[in-house]
């Protein structure tokens, strides 16, 4: 009797292992890539994605018990809450500069070029 409760027991954990989801997890501009197994009582991968005008895209990913979609464009206050139940199912997203920001650099430094060029000749 002993043997079949201990066989119940490790077929019972096992399959609570089987079925437990993966998810990518990170913080904002840590790695998004990492992936965990997460908790039993998580049943969805949440990606969060906060739009930023300055600092790009800052993306959030974890396991969540509990996750209710929301979307938005790019601009508004509102963070877009993805959600998903297959392992590993929110990969692709990164964080990412805006592009109104990359314009402004790549025009500051080609208007500092010019300034110096014209100092120099």
């Amino acid at each position: 009797m002993k043997s079949l409760l201990m066989l119940l027991a490790v077929a019972a954990i096992t399959i609570g292992q089987a079925q437990a989801l993966q998810c990518h997890v990170c913080e904002s501009a840590d790695n998004c890539k990492k992936a965990i197994l997460c908790p039993g009582s998580s049943h969805f991968c949440k990606t969060t994605i906060s739009f930023q005008r300055l600092s790009g895209n800052l993306v959030k990913k974890e396991c969540a018990d509990y996750c209710a979609a929301q979307n938005s464009d790019a601009g508004q206050t509102q963070p877009q809450i993805r959600c998903c139940t297959t392992d590993l199912c929110n990969a692709g997203i990164e964080n990412s500069a805006p592009i109104p920001t990359l314009l402004s650099h790549a025009v500051l430094a080609l208007s500092l070029t010019l300034a110096l060029v014209s100092i120099l000749y």
